[in-house]
């Protein structure tokens, strides 16, 4: 089971061997979802929910605006996502749910913590709809896993979510992970019963190198231009 879900050599990345027809088909069957809407705007994306883009303004020297267009460049054109509901009570908590430890406070009397009890449910959710499948929960972010492949000629797909909005040093580094390619899903779990699907349609990895490519030029640009004036 996967302990921890971010730059780990647990599992040995392949080139991508599904098309995207296929791939897409695949996904969409593993996670029963509907056909899934392309991220279009910052302004969609900041609906989505996604990132906590308020909590994570002490770690960047950014204006809100600043700094959710920034982490919306990488979701804008690249992610599709879905919706997808199911009621909790259909899948009660398995005894082999693994111990999830959270720092979010407990309630007065409470055995679990919210994000705890969100945990609890979506592995029995997982379990249930995923019986192959890989999921493991660790802290930022808060679990990952893998669906497995039914054959030796398509690729495993790679998941991280995050309970409730993740904070964008978490998104940045699971964005530049190498297996985070077209097929890989993110999964955002409001509330109970409830979960956002994006599925990533390019190299990310990839990308995410050229926009810090970008930005470092832009910084020396404006660091050159002001030891010249």
């Amino acid at each position: 089971m996967l302990e921890g879900t971010i730059g780990l050599t647990l599992f040995v990345r392949r080139e991508p061997l599904l098309g995207p027809i296929s791939l897409i088909f695949k996904i969409a069957k593993e996670f029963r979802l509907k056909p899934g809407k392309l991220i279009e705007s910052v302004r969609e994306f900041e609906s989505l929910r996604i990132a906590d883009v308020d909590r994570s303004l002490k770690h960047f020297d950014k204006r809100y605006s600043d700094l959710l267009a920034g982490i919306a460049k990488f979701f804008v054109g690249n992610f599709v996502y879905t919706w997808h509901t199911y009621s909790p009570a259909t899948y009660p908590v398995r005894s082999d749910c693994p111990v999830i430890k959270h720092p979010s406070a407990k309630r007065p009397g409470e055995q679990f913590s919210k994000h705890e009890k969100m945990g609890r449910e979506y592995y029995s959710w997982f379990r249930a709809n995923h019986p192959t499948g890989e999921i493991g929960f660790s802290m930022a972010p808060d679990f990952g896993g893998r669906l497995l492949s039914e054959s030796e000629t398509s690729d495993d797909i790679y998941f991280w979510g995050d309970f409730g909005q993740v904070g964008v040093p978490t998104i940045f580094q699971v964005l530049q992970d190498a297996r985070m390619k077209p097929g890989s899903l993110w999964i955002t779990v409001p509330e109970t019963g409830r979960h956002l699907v994006l599925e990533c349609q390019i190299y990310m990895a990839d990308f995410f190198q050229e926009i810090a490519n970008s930005w470092a030029e832009d910084l020396y640009t404006q660091r050159t231009l002001r030891q010249a004036a």
